[in-house]
C-alpha cells in the first residue's frame, strides 16, 4: 500500500503506472504552517490530522 502526501496530483498517474492503481491510496495532511526564512517548519495552529482512504471504487477495503 502506498500513501502518498504530496501537492498536486501529477504524481498519482505515475504511481498508479509504477505499482498499479489498486495500490495506491489517497491521502492528506491537515496542517498549518510553513518555511521560515531560516528553513526551520513554523507551525501556526495546534490544528494536525492525517485523513487517507480509497480513491476508487475498485480498491480493496482491507486495505485502510
Amino acid at each position: 500500500m502506498i500513501i502518498p502526501f504530496l501537492n498536486g496530483f501529477t504524481h498519482m498517474e505515475k504511481l498508479d503506472k509504477e505499482f498499479g492503481s489498486e495500490n495506491v491510496i489517497g491521502g492528506v495532511a491537515h496542517i498549518s504552517s510553513t518555511i521560515n526564512n531560516d528553513g526551520a517548519i513554523e507551525h501556526f495552529s495546534e490544528f494536525k490530522k492525517i485523513t487517507f482512504g480509497n480513491r476508487k471504487k475498485h480498491q480493496r477495503n482491507d486495505l485502510v
